[in-house]
């Protein structure tokens, strides 16, 4: 029967009953992602962490994959949650707001039953001191905006509108953390010494892109003289930190562990360089034989070679 001819009452009936089904796949989909996360199956696949499988290979938004994680994983932890779940008095909301929470109290597992979102956000916020702000990446696009001072005085605010509406579109990246006062102090003694070079303009923003390119400027070195440095040391386990830049700048900066049906890991964080031919099997300590790759695929690789009770 076409869902158009569905009398009122058999709509409603058909959707609790759509529900219900709803929840038991659910459940049974975060069952099977933490026994999935539980036999790290993720790592032969190309992927540095469940996180990262459930971003690319499954298509979840970071947000969702965060929070089935997180779900399963309490799911896990709290198994009297499971039928509550399937009963809907707790959901995949409140329980993503529990969730860090039960690790430290579990006897707030029976006080979310039934609550609303904000009820469970009070019983949790109950007990814990104020965090410090999460830091946070966020992808904008911005159109220039007049920088001259002087001339902005001679200039209507009609024609200054119609310059931002018209200007060029460009991509940025709002970033905000927060730091110590003993950094903020060190931060401001650097913004004193560049004053120097960058004159008037002090900007956070000028300041983050002059010790960035100092950095990267440092950390530059020709692949031939690094060549040059690991064959005189490829006897050793030792890896010249000039030799490190080298393969960090070939790589890619990331790992590069590749599945055998060609998913490439795209982990950049936590890299550490490894012996293609193990160094304790004889490999030896130049380019040809290192590569990245994110500590999860070396610890993985490590036991493929030596075995699972193998420990770096």
């Amino acid at each position: 029967m076409e869902i158009e001819n569905l009398s009122n009452s058999e709509l409603e009936n058909r959707l609790l009953i759509l529900t219900s089904k709803e929840r038991q796949v659910m459940l049974k989909f975060l069952e099977h992602l933490v026994e999935f996360e539980e036999r790290r199956l993720f790592l032969e696949q190309g992927y540095a962490s469940l996180f990262d499988y459930c971003v690319r290979k499954l298509k979840y938004s970071d947000g969702s994959a965060y929070r089935r994680i997180l779900n399963g994983r309490c799911l896990r932890d709290n198994p009297a949650l499971k039928a509550e779940f399937l009963k809907g008095t707790v959901n995949l909301c409140t329980l993503s707001i529990v969730a860090n929470s039960l690790k430290e109290d579990t006897s707030k597992a029976k006080a979310i039953i039934g609550k609303s979102k904000r009820e469970v956000e009070a019983i949790v916020n109950k007990d814990r001191p104020i965090l410090k702000p999460r830091e946070e990446i966020k992808p904008i696009v911005t159109k220039s905006i007049p920088s001259d001072p002087i001339g902005s005085l001679f200039t209507s605010s009609l024609e200054i509108k119609a310059e931002i509406q018209t200007g060029p579109k460009e991509e940025r990246y709002e970033l905000r953390f927060s730091v110590s006062k003993e950094i903020y102090e060190q931060f401001k003694t650097v913004q004193y010494r560049l004053s120097n070079c960058l004159g008037n303009n002090l900007s956070l923003v000028k300041i983050f892109e002059k010790l960035t390119a100092n950095y990267l400027t440092s950390h530059v070195l020709s692949p031939a003289k690094a060549r040059k440095q690991s064959s005189s040391n490829e006897n050793s386990r030792y890896i010249p930190r000039s030799v490190k830049r080298v393969i960090f700048a070939r790589d890619h900066e990331q790992c590069s562990f590749v599945s055998p049906n060609g998913v490439r890991c795209c982990n950049k964080h936590h890299l550490q360089i490894d012996h293609i031919k193990p160094f304790a099997l004889g490999g030896k300590s130049n380019l040809e034989n290192l590569r990245l790759l994110c500590s999860q695929h070396n610890k993985f690789l490590a036991a493929k070679s030596f075995g699972e009770g193998y420990r770096r």
